[in-house]
């Protein structure tokens, strides 16, 4: 068997090295803007290279591809379409920023179509290239004005910069082109919330459980803004409509804790975090935020209770929560 592996990946290998080698010797190096189409050899072995890379790619083998690729780019550095390929071979192997220089060669050889510019923002933000992301998608907005999904996205990559004003606009044109995208209104409705215009996000999170009624973040959004304008009560309410499952979602739990704390009702956040650490008995944060609800609702015994359970899951705090329940508070001084 082992020999067998080892003539399989000779094999391989030959035939990468024959696809390579049948392109002939490498052109000199060109001068700058010149880019002329490839002879009738050279166009059939970039074909040859491009349809081998393709076989490899559905086959799961993108290491293969790319080695194919890599070294068709080294005779044809040219070609946009073996460009792109390898990049698609890269971005299966997750190297975001080798597969996002590729984008970049393949943008500065030409044409820049926006779904180019557009999938190299969307490599250059898994790089961690933000700012090359945002410019790529607005790039992508310039070149086609009426597809949603580019002011969509720069929205986002604006907003993980900072720039909420910017982003606001770019889901305002969203909204204009495609009103059905649910993503663009709960999106502008966070934006208000931080902003504190409650009365926007109010509206424009309703507007985003209208068109997606079974997604837990907008109707969190929506409870937030709620009782961020003094309903913690109503709040809760949008909370109870949720589905089981979603009630003991953390994001949903804390919340609700917030508002039961507006309420000052801990026993009702105690109760609440016992009952969800009941149903997942081995998550020790659910046990540690019953402990401390309890301990702020006066309950003592089931604060430690709660917190030895949490400690024995392995959290660390709760060891801490444990030696301070154990300590008598100090008396008042004077």
């Amino acid at each position: 068997m082992a020999l067998a592996a080892l003539v399989l990946l000779a094999l391989r290998v030959g035939a990468i090295v024959w696809i390579v080698r049948t392109a002939g010797p490498a052109p000199g190096p060109a001068r700058a803007g010149s880019a002329a189409a490839p002879g009738p050899d050279a166009a059939g072995t970039i074909a040859q290279a491009s349809e081998s890379a393709s076989k490899y790619l559905n086959e799961g083998k993108p290491a293969e591809a790319g080695m194919i690729l890599d070294r068709a780019i080294q005779k044809f550095p040219a070609d946009q379409e073996l460009r792109l390929k390898y990049a698609q071979a890269l971005q299966a192997q997750q190297r975001w920023r080798e597969a996002y220089d590729q984008f970049v060669a393949a943008l500065r050889i030409g044409p820049e179509l926006p779904q180019i510019h557009f999938d190299a923002g969307a490599v250059a933000n898994m790089a961690q290239l933000t700012e090359r992301a945002e410019h790529h998608f607005s790039m992508a907005q310039v070149k086609d004005a009426g597809e949603p999904r580019y002011p969509l996205y720069l929205a986002m990559m604006q907003i993980k910069l900072g720039k909420d004003t910017e982003a606001m606009a770019s889901l305002l044109r969203v909204v204009r082109l495609r009103p059905d995208i649910a993503e663009a209104w709960g999106t502008m409705a966070e934006l208000n919330l931080r902003a504190n215009n409650l009365s926007l996000a109010l509206q424009h999170a309703a507007e985003a459980r209208r068109l997606q009624p079974a997604v837990l973040r907008w109707r969190i959004v929506e409870a937030r803004a709620t009782a961020r304008a003094g309903q913690p009560e109503q709040a809760l309410t949008l909370l109870a409509a949720l589905e089981p499952a979603q009630r003991s979602e953390p994001a949903a739990l804390s919340f609700a804790a917030e508002c039961y704390g507006l309420l000052k009702r801990p026993a009702d956040a105690a109760a609440m975090y016992q009952s969800a650490a009941a149903a997942q008995p081995r998550n020790a944060e659910l046990a540690f935020q019953a402990a401390l609800w309890h301990q702020r609702a006066g309950n003592a015994a089931d604060a430690r209770r709660m917190a030895q359970a949490a400690a024995a899951l392995g959290h660390d705090k709760a060891r801490d929560l444990l030696r301070e329940l154990a300590d008598p508070p100090a008396p008042p001084q004077g």
